[in-house]
């Protein structure tokens, strides 16, 4: 179920890198990669110390919790988007790459596995 969920995403958003589903501690539930220089280990690991802060930021601006965030760096443009509180797509692209259809797909597959997630 996750493994295909990735894949669809995979197939459908040009640009790709690697795409994860990550636990708010940095856990990786599952993950594809296309590339041989992505660490999404530590990326997973990464983002929980990221998702620490953002969440704080949100807390203490009384803005509501966070659904979606967008980074973009000098060589990749990375969307998180949250399927539970606890449990988040991680997709990374290609800079170049038209982050709309990645947050579209994104979209779909949070809203296919929050099922899976919530008891």
């Amino acid at each position: 179920m996750f493994k295909n969920a990735l894949q669809q995403i995979s197939a459908k958003v040009e640009g790709v890198l690697g795409v994860m589903i990550v636990a708010h501690d940095g856990l990786i539930i599952e993950q594809i990669s296309h590339s041989s220089d992505l660490n999404l280990e530590l990326m997973g690991a990464e983002f929980s110390g990221l998702l620490k802060s953002v969440r704080r930021f949100a807390k203490g601006s009384d803005i509501g919790t966070i659904q979606e965030m967008t980074l973009q760096t000098g060589q990749a443009r990375l969307l998180f988007r949250a399927i539970t509180d606890e449990y988040y797509l991680l997709l990374v692209m290609e800079r170049e790459a038209i982050g709309g259809r990645a947050q579209h797909e994104l979209r779909k597959a949070q809203l296919l596995l929050e099922k899976e997630f919530i008891l």
